[in-house]
């Protein structure tokens, strides 16, 4: 393995922190690419991850239009719409109990 070329500033390229292995840099001492080139892509891959958790969210139009609808209806329904507008996915039971909250109170 080649030296790496741009070093670690949480242990200055030695690797390791504390007696015990950088977290940061995995031991490595450093990157290959450039600060800027790992931000660009961590800042990418979260743009990817709000938008698969959007597109899930919306994967039944019907519940997520009644979400949006009714959000003013029900506290639990507006913190559904802020979760999907902050990139968070709906889990199983929050569908489900969105599902029933909107069929019980026939906001549909």
């Amino acid at each position: 393995m080649t030296a790496p070329k741009f070093l670690c500033d949480r242990c200055d390229g030695t690797g390791e922190r504390f007696d015990r292995r950088c977290h940061t840099c995995k031991g490595r001492g450093g990157w290959s690419t450039s600060p800027e080139a790992r931000a660009k892509a961590a800042k990418a891959a979260k743009v990817r991850r709000i938008r698969a958790a959007q597109e899930q969210n919306r994967s039944n139009p019907g519940l997520y239009m009644a979400v949006v609808r009714n959000s003013a209806q029900s506290d639990f329904l507006k913190s559904l719409r802020t979760a999907d507008a902050r990139g968070e996915a709906w889990t199983t039971f929050q569908r489900n109990a969105a599902r029933q909250i909107i069929d019980a109170k026939g906001l549909a």
